[in-house]
Order: C-alpha cells, then sequence, then structure tokens
C-alpha cells in the first residue's frame, strides 16, 4: 500500500481533497485546510443530513488535553468520499457510528 492517497470529491461547486500520508491526514475544503495526526484520531462520525444530497464526516481528534474535531462535507454518494473514509479507517480503525452520539464527543 502507498503511502500517500489522495482522494477528490464534491460538496457544492467546491472540490475537496483529502489526503492520507504514513503519518497525517490533511482535508482541503475550499479555501480551508486541516490536518492532524492519524495517530491522534479519537472517533469518526458520518452524518447524512435529512434531505439525502448531503453527507458530513465528522473526526475527533486529541490535541494536548483537548478534544478537537475536523467536519468535511460532501454531496450524498461521492466515491471519493467513501474511499477516504475506508482509507482512514483501514490505517486507525476507529469507533465508527452512521450518527453522531446523543452526547457529543465536543463542548
Amino acid at each position: 500500500m502507498s503511502t500517500h492517497q489522495e482522494f477528490k470529491f464534491q460538496y457544492m461547486v467546491v472540490t475537496n481533497t483529502a489526503t492520507l500520508d504514513g503519518r497525517d491526514v490533511r482535508f482541503k475544503m475550499g479555501l480551508r485546510t486541516q490536518k492532524t495526526e492519524l495517530s491522534s484520531l479519537k472517533h469518526l462520525y458520518i452524518y447524512h443530513h435529512m434531505g439525502g444530497d448531503l453527507q458530513e464526516l465528522i473526526l475527533t481528534y486529541s490535541h494536548g488535553h483537548k478534544l478537537k474535531k475536523i467536519r468535511i462535507y460532501s454531496n450524498e454518494g461521492e466515491v471519493g468520499f467513501d474511499q477516504a473514509v475506508a482509507a482512514i479507517l483501514g490505517v486507525c480503525p476507529l469507533g465508527q457510528s452512521v450518527h453522531p452520539p446523543a452526547t457529543p464527543a465536543w463542548p
């Protein structure tokens, strides 16, 4: 398996990019880039929004003594989004949920 993987998927008119290398996961969504180390990931949630045209990936990760989050959006059915989620789970098997828990993992 290559240590560098890149996945592209659409959200509205924006092309998002998820990049995994041997150490980090990085998401580029429009002008915003979010990055964290794979080893700091704690949870992965996939939320399918009402209306059926939007899905959201929520990753939580530890940063010092805090639990932070990365939120990335995609149009429903984007293959690159599904491949990015599978790749993250392949290198870092996390607790996965289809919907966020009733008590969120963040304030």
